[in-house]
């Protein structure tokens, strides 16, 4: 079974910290995705957080 994300926190440098139901964390990169459609309001970094 997939674990489900439990909790979301933005960090620096438009990263993501996730927290799944089986206890796992990883940190995801965000960066990619600032040229694409309705990603690109999220340049501005107190908008990402």
């Amino acid at each position: 079974m997939n674990p489900r994300v439990k909790n979301v926190t933005p960090l620096s440098e438009y990263r993501l910290e996730i927290v799944f139901s089986n206890g796992e964390v990883g940190v995801h990169d965000c960066r990619h995705l600032l040229d694409l459609g309705v990603f690109s309001e999220l340049r501005e970094e107190a908008y990402f957080r």
